[in-house]
């Protein structure tokens, strides 16, 4: 029978796929010999230039979105574990008023309203808020 407007016979039972493209098998690309990335103007001063291991920028960004994602199933007290971890690995790498650390903090303040540990979380809210009304006029 033919096909719809090919004229060519219709196919029975399932599909085969597609043959790999023809040509040398892929390989590894070599090492890049690119000079190595530098932070844009901008960022200077947020974090350290040569920072890299688990105390990185790059690296807490992982364990941060670990922790968002437990507490999107609702596992607040694991999420406290690792909201805790970047948080302090922040304070250690660009200090406690630093905004990457407040930030980190004021999750882990919101993952203790969570758990029902009101008053702790209240606290941290406090300590959180303290550095970031400095720059304020007149305070806050």
């Amino acid at each position: 029978m033919p096909g719809p407007s090919t004229g060519t016979p219709a196919r029975k039972g399932p599909r085969r796929p597609a043959a790999p493209a023809p040509g040398p098998a892929p390989t590894s690309s070599p090492p890049s010999t690119d000079p190595p990335l530098r932070l844009p103007p901008a960022a200077a001063g947020r974090w350290p230039p040569c920072a890299s291991g688990p105390s990185a920028p790059t690296t807490l960004v992982s364990p941060r979105e670990v922790a968002v994602a437990l507490g999107r199933l609702e596992r607040w007290a694991d999420a406290l574990t690792e909201y805790r971890r970047v948080a302090d690995a922040r304070e250690r790498v660009v200090g406690p008023d630093h905004p990457d650390t407040l930030a980190a903090r004021e999750d882990e303040a919101h993952c203790l309203e969570r758990v029902g540990h009101a008053r702790e979380a209240a606290e941290l809210y406090r300590r959180v808020a303290a550095p970031r009304g400095q720059g304020l006029a007149g305070g806050a």
